[in-house]
């Protein structure tokens, strides 16, 4: 298809300011930590507008077996959306399903 990129894992292969947004869906959380910083620099870089559905909270992260080992609560991602270039982070929806918060970050 042509409509189709293939993505190293590392760099999205695309210009900067490519979108206007970039949506991610439970996804991120299963990086370790620095590709997860990565990945987000990556999306804010091609997107100055990012929405973000994360997992969160250590019960989540030390019962269903997929996720790296570590856990981030909110503020933790907060933290690494900050880290990654986010100027501004809001959480736009919390809680349904358990667990699962939405993020809107501004480059």
């Amino acid at each position: 298809h042509p409509n189709v990129a293939i993505f190293d894992g590392k760099t999205l292969p695309f210009e900067d300011d490519s979108f206007d947004v970039v949506a991610s869906k439970c996804a991120i959380e299963y990086l370790p930590y620095q590709e997860a910083l990565n990945l987000n620099r990556e999306m804010l870089r091609v997107a100055p507008l990012v929405i973000q559905s994360t997992n969160y909270g250590e019960l989540c992260f030390k019962t269903d077996g997929f996720h790296p080992n570590y856990a981030l609560d909110m503020d933790g991602w907060e933290e690494l959306y900050k880290k990654a270039g986010a100027s501004k982070v809001e959480i736009i929806k919390e809680g349904h399903p358990e667990f699962v918060a939405t993020y809107c970050l501004e480059r």
